[in-house]
């Protein structure tokens, strides 16, 4: 008898002792700040399936068996190349904006393989990439929440779930973390916009057009015209008969949803003074599409010799996707915005 009642106060110790550690494991609260997700870009392959259910990464350190990722393809939309007022305007959107989530069921090498099929055709050259979704149940941000911000192959995106609430102590800040803003190229004469052309070479292959949800060659990295969401170039006049050079042309301001601002006209008297940049295009978001983008790049102004004047494009802001069961805002903000140029040139 001595043995069976051992054995059974044993037990009860043993579900007491669970018993007492469920609150824990049920009412977990985890506290986050700074960059918590971890990216990864998709290996140059020759395109994705619809019905395939695996991707392969350059690197996949960090990934397990069971964890849930975002799928995102960050460009690949075609635009008009010509040089007229349709320039950088939107042909097709193809993969660009498309995303989805998955489960990882297994990892050969780098290859992924999920769950299930994935639902979206992608194409690899539109800069796919893998990121993790971190899982909470009760979660708080008690510092500045952050992304990595894009650096040509991936970041610009944060995302999380929580299956309890989350609490902001702090705020969520990824601007000026999205596309990049055009290179500022410092010349006396007019490498970057050539007065009124929309497209036109980048001297030295800089990107002076801010960046946006399409790829151009280095043959029309130049001009007024966009890269969709990405703005164009400030440009100069070289002179004429009887005119003075028109120099200092502002760059257009990066668009997303709503389309960015155009650049500022020329700084002189030459009549008419030339325009600036033509502000990023408003991209389309709708329920049946189902794509986010990042914001676009402004693009750079056109500054004469070594003077001070307009600078180089800034950044456009990251996306935040958050999917939670309750949000306390606590009168917090998430801040997704371009950033400011504020380096205005007075005349």
């Amino acid at each position: 008898m001595k043995n069976i009642y051992t054995h059974i106060f044993t037990k009860i110790a043993y579900l007491l002792s669970i018993i007492l550690l469920l609150p824990f494991y049920l009412f977990a609260q985890t506290n986050i700040s700074g960059i918590i997700n971890t990216y990864y870009s998709v290996n140059l392959i020759n395109g994705v399936n619809f019905c395939s259910n695996s991707l392969t990464l350059n690197d996949c350190s960090g990934l397990n068996v069971g964890d849930k990722v975002f799928i995102i393809q960050m460009k690949g939309a075609s635009i008009d190349t010509s040089n007229t007022t349709l320039s950088g305007s939107v042909i097709s959107y193809n993969g660009a904006g498309k995303y989805e989530m998955a489960i990882i069921d297994s990892i050969n090498g780098c290859e992924l393989i999920f769950r299930d099929s994935l639902v979206n055709n992608y194409n690899s050259s539109g800069y796919i990439q893998v990121i993790n979704i971190p899982q909470y149940n009760d979660v708080t941000i008690v510092d500045t929440l952050k992304c990595l911000a894009w650096n040509g192959t991936t970041g610009g995106v944060l995302i999380f779930e929580a299956s309890g609430t989350v609490t902001f102590n702090s705020p969520i800040y990824v601007s000026g973390n999205g596309f990049k803003g055009g290179v500022l190229f410092t010349c006396n004469a007019n490498f970057i916009g050539t007065g009124p052309n929309y497209v036109m070479p980048s001297v030295g292959g800089d990107h002076v057009k801010g960046e946006g949800i399409a790829t151009l060659p280095q043959t029309l990295l130049g001009g007024r015209g966009t890269v969709a969401n990405g703005g164009g170039a400030g440009g100069a006049q070289p002179a004429q008969s009887g005119l003075t050079d028109a120099f200092y042309n502002g760059g257009g301001g990066g668009g997303n949803f709503g389309a960015g601002g155009n650049g500022g006209k020329s700084s002189n008297g030459i009549n008419p003074q030339y325009p600036g940049g033509i502000g990023g295009r408003a991209l389309i978001y709708s329920t049946v599409e189902n794509r986010v983008f990042m914001g676009g790049g402004g693009g750079s102004g056109h500054r004469r010799y070594n003077t001070s004047g307009p600078t180089s494009g800034t950044n456009g802001a990251g996306i935040v996707l958050i999917r939670a069961n309750t949000i306390n805002g606590n009168n917090q903000n998430i801040i997704a915005n371009g950033i400011d140029n504020l380096n205005i040139l007075a005349m």
